[in-house]
């Protein structure tokens, strides 16, 4: 029995828990979370949102920054960054605080999946590649399923906030196996510049995109505002198409 291989797959599979099922476990909390701070509408959207918009807004960045510094190097400091904004988040009494926290997480778990999806393939010889990522997405549908359930349990038994804090303890455990048993992974790029331009036109990009999505719900998809949005998404992303053609370190 491989043991070296089977904790590397065990850090792995504990980040993709703690990033799936995070989110779905919150949904279950905004009843209480509602009464602890006293708020309702908005901002209890955001408490959900704002994980959301930030994990897609900075995955691709994450992508590129886990190319040039190495996918273990990246997954670790995900892993910090996931259980620090977790801490702030299960101790804060401000609901505003709350959602940067949320915001956080979710850049955190942006920094976790694209290094893990790396690692998960450098991890396996090539025939076993399938299997890698068949228990990637497993972990990552597992982790989504039960997320409520936990959630649920949890905010039961002791309060919202062990839904946070409790991915402190799994973070480290992670963060040790990951230190001493996982895989290093050679950089699969000649140039270390980091396209800071692209960084930006992207982040605003998919901001936008996201923005508009989300708010026509409730403006209506044909109103002005939302088109707005949209518009200006499309053409910052469009601007972002065009310069990567012009620099030698695009970002993607």
């Amino acid at each position: 029995m491989n043991w070296s291989l089977i904790l590397n797959f065990l850090a792995i599979a504990i980040g993709v828990l703690l990033l799936a099922g995070d989110f779905s476990a919150m949904n279950i909390a905004t009843v209480d979370i509602a009464r602890d701070f006293n708020v309702k509408g908005a901002y209890l959207q955001w408490v959900i949102n704002a994980y959301m918009f930030a994990f897609f807004v900075a995955i691709v960045i994450a992508g590129r920054l886990a190319d040039i510094f190495g996918r273990k190097k990246m997954y670790l400091i995900g892993l910090t960054w996931f259980a620090l904004s977790s801490l702030w988040g299960s101790l804060t009494n401000d609901i505003v605080q709350l959602i940067t926290a949320r915001a956080l997480q979710g850049v955190g778990a942006a920094f976790l999946w694209p290094s893990i999806i790396g690692l998960s393939f450098t991890s396996v010889p090539k025939e076993k590649k399938s299997f890698a990522m068949g228990l990637l997405l497993g972990a990552a549908a597992f982790g989504q399923a039960i997320g409520p359930l936990v959630g649920g349990v949890l905010t039961q038994l002791l309060s919202w906030r062990a839904i946070l804090w409790i991915n402190v303890p799994f973070c480290l455990f992670a963060g040790v196996i990951a230190l001493f048993f996982l895989y290093p992974t050679q950089n699969n790029t000649s140039s270390k510049k980091l396209d800071f331009v692209g960084m930006i036109l992207l982040a605003l990009g998919l901001l936008l995109f996201i923005t508009a999505m989300e708010r026509s719900v409730h403006w209506n998809f044909f109103s002005w505002q939302v088109l707005g949005v949209l518009i200006s998404s499309l053409a910052v992303l469009a601007v972002f198409i065009f310069l990567e053609h012009k620099v030698t370190s695009a970002l993607v």
